[in-house]
């Protein structure tokens, strides 16, 4: 999100950052790491669970709470980390342009949903590798660099091999914490790992 929006001139200091799915353990995680990590002006948070995201938003000590679409015009970047309900449709005439919509979701559909002049979508979840790896997997879920590119689960777990760190790490309700994210990033750049750029 960081290289992403710098390259689409969003400064995250005057942005306002809507994450869809706020009280998941992936929304929660990048929620907790926007407000610890950057400086990003604004936080809308966005669940359906009203009462876990009160708890979020008192941990935090900020960020709106706000119904998806009221907060999706306010937003320069919008973490989607939720399945899309039945029904609901993105209309991309009330996105701001600049807009970054990073899709971390599964399976990826934010792309072919919405394209439209100065949208900007980015397939979250997936890094990308400096080797080519020999493996088949990639082509059967439609990477666009196959032989590079893998979920960034994938990669965690090639990466906790490869410091010896035999533990869950992520695994289970609300153990992604910030320390975590900053230590896999970590190695992640250690072993060859970026993430992917609009």
């Amino acid at each position: 999100m960081e290289e992403a929006s710098k390259q689409l001139g969003i400064d995250l200091s005057k942005a306002t950052v809507a994450i869809c799915g706020a009280t998941g353990d992936i929304g929660s995680a990048v929620t907790r790491w926007l407000d610890a990590k950057t400086d990003v002006q604004e936080l809308l948070l966005i669940a359906r669970d009203q009462e876990r995201l009160k708890e979020l938003q008192g941990e935090l000590g900020r960020g709106k709470i706000m119904g998806l679409t009221e907060a999706l015009p306010l937003a320069d970047v919008v973490v989607w980390v939720a399945s899309m309900p039945r029904g609901v449709e993105i209309d991309p005439t009330t996105l701001k342009q600049p807009c970054l919509l990073i899709d971390g979701g599964y399976p990826k559909n934010l792309a072919t949903k919405i394209q439209y002049p100065g949208v900007h979508v980015l397939n979250g979840g997936i890094v990308e590798h400096s080797l080519d790896i020999d493996w088949k997997i990639m082509k059967i879920v439609n990477m666009d660099v196959p032989a590079r590119q893998l979920f960034a689960c994938f990669a965690e777990s090639m990466l906790l091999e490869f410091e010896k760190l035999y533990t869950n790490f992520s695994w289970g309700r609300n153990q992604i914490t910030v320390d975590k994210m900053e230590q896999i990033g970590r190695v992640s750049v250690k072993h060859g790992f970026r993430p992917l750029l609009v």
